[in-house]
C-alpha cells in the first residue's frame, strides 16, 4: 500500500467508516445536549427530552457506539460543560451525577446500549417499540432506586415522584422514538 491509500496505517475505506462513526457519535452528543434544554421544571426531577435522545442514540448508532456517545455526553456534563438538563436545585456538572437526577444520568449508557442491542437484532415495529419501552423502564427504574437510596428513603414516594409522574410523557417519547427510528431506517434504505 502507498500513502495515497492509507492514513496512519489504516486503509482509506476503513478511515472513511471511522470518520463517519466519529461524526455520528459527536452529532448524537449534540442531539442529547439540545434535548436536555427542552425542560418542564419539576422537583426533584424535571421533564426533559433527554431519554428520547439517549434511546435514539442507541437505536441509530447501535449498542456499542450509542453507549460510547452517551458516555462522552455524560463526561462533558461531568466536567461542567452545560450539556445536561438544568435542575431546580441549581446543581450542574459533576454535582448532577450526585444529585437527585444522578441515577437517571448514570443509567443513560445502559439504556442506549439496551435499545441498540434490541434494534440490531430486529428493526420491526414491535421490536423498536419494545426497545424504547425497555430502555425507558431501565432508565426510570435505576433513577428511582437512586432517588430512593440517596434522597427520599421512601420507595413509594420515590416511585411517585420519579416514575409515575412521567408515565404519559414516557409513553409519548416511546411512540415518538419508534416513529423516528423506523422513519430514519426506511430513509436510509
Amino acid at each position: 500500500m502507498n500513502k495515497a491509500t492509507t492514513v496512519m496505517s489504516v486503509p482509506l475505506s476503513m478511515q472513511k467508516i471511522l470518520d463517519k462513526k466519529i461524526h455520528l457519535v459527536i452529532s448524537f452528543v449534540v442531539l442529547c445536549s439540545l434535548a436536555s434544554k427542552v425542560v418542564i421544571p419539576a422537583t426533584p426531577v424535571p421533564f426533559t427530552l433527554q431519554t428520547l435522545a439517549v434511546l435514539l442514540t442507541g437505536a441509530i448508532l447501535g449498542a456499542r457506539y450509542g453507549a460510547y456517545s452517551i458516555g462522552i455526553y455524560l463526561a462533558l456534563g461531568f466536567v461542567g460543560l452545560p450539556v445536561l438538563a438544568p435542575v431546580a436545585d441549581g446543581t450542574f456538572g459533576m454535582l448532577s451525577m450526585f444529585g437527585p437526577t444522578g441515577g437517571y444520568l448514570l443509567a443513560f449508557p445502559l439504556g442506549a446500549y439496551i435499545a441498540g442491542s434490541i434494534i440490531e437484532k430486529r428493526s420491526t415495529v414491535p421490536y423498536v417499540f419494545a426497545a424504547f419501552l425497555i430502555g425507558e423502564v431501565v432508565i426510570i427504574t435505576l433513577g428511582v432506586l437512586y432517588l430512593n437510596t440517596f434522597f427520599l428513603h421512601n420507595l413509594s414516594q420515590s416511585f411517585a415522584i420519579g416514575a409515575s409522574l412521567f408515565s404519559g410523557w414516557t409513553l409519548a417519547k416511546v411512540i415518538a422514538g419508534t416513529g423516528i427510528t423506523l422513519g430514519l431506517k426506511r430513509f436510509r434504505k
